[in-house]
C-alpha cells in the first residue's frame, strides 16, 4: 500500500511540474497560444525528457483535443508492450495540461530561443524513432495506429 501511495504522490508530482511558471510581467494580457508539455519515455535509456516547446495551438480546445490524441496514441504503444511482449516497465509518457504558452513570452523564465525549441523538436524525433525502431524489432504489426 505504501508503495501505491508514493507512486500516485510521484505521479502527481510529476503532473504538477509540467506547466509554465505564471509570466510576471504581462498581467492583463491574453494568451496568444496555449501548449501542453511532455515528459517523453525514451525505451533506449528508460529516462524522461521533458519537452516544452514542441506544440503550439491557437486555442484551449485545439491544444486538449490534440493533447488527448497524443496520449491516446502513447497509451496504445504503451499497451502494447505491456500486453503482447509482457514488458511491464515500459513507460508511458506524462503529459502536463493544456496552458497558456510561456515559452514565447520574452523574459519568461522558461522562455525559448528558436534554436531551443528547435533541439527540443530534435529530441522529440530522436525519441519517436528509437519508439519506432524497437516497434519493428519486436515485430509490432505495421499496419497499426501505433
Amino acid at each position: 500500500m505504501l508503495i501505491l501511495a508514493a507512486s500516485v504522490a510521484a505521479a502527481a508530482h510529476a503532473q504538477q511540474n509540467l506547466v509554465c511558471p505564471p509570466v510576471a510581467n504581462a498581467p492583463g494580457r491574453g494568451c496568444e497560444t496555449f501548449h501542453y508539455h511532455v515528459a517523453m519515455y525514451r525505451p533506449d535509456t528508460k529516462q524522461f525528457a521533458e519537452l516544452t516547446g514542441i506544440n503550439q495551438f491557437a486555442s484551449q480546445s485545439s491544444c486538449e483535443r490534440a493533447r488527448e490524441e497524443a496520449s491516446k496514441r502513447n497509451l496504445n504503444i504503451v499497451n502494447w508492450w505491456r500486453t503482447a511482449k509482457g514488458d511491464a516497465r515500459y513507460e508511458a509518457d506524462r503529459f502536463g495540461p493544456c496552458h497558456c504558452d510561456a515559452t514565447i513570452v520574452d523574459g519568461s523564465a522558461v522562455h525559448l530561443t528558436p534554436e531551443q525549441r528547435i533541439a527540443q523538436l530534435r529530441i522529440a524525433e530522436e525519441i519517436r524513432e528509437r519508439v519506432r525502431e524497437k516497434l519493428i524489432d519486436a515485430n509490432a504489426p505495421t499496419d497499426s495506429e501505433m
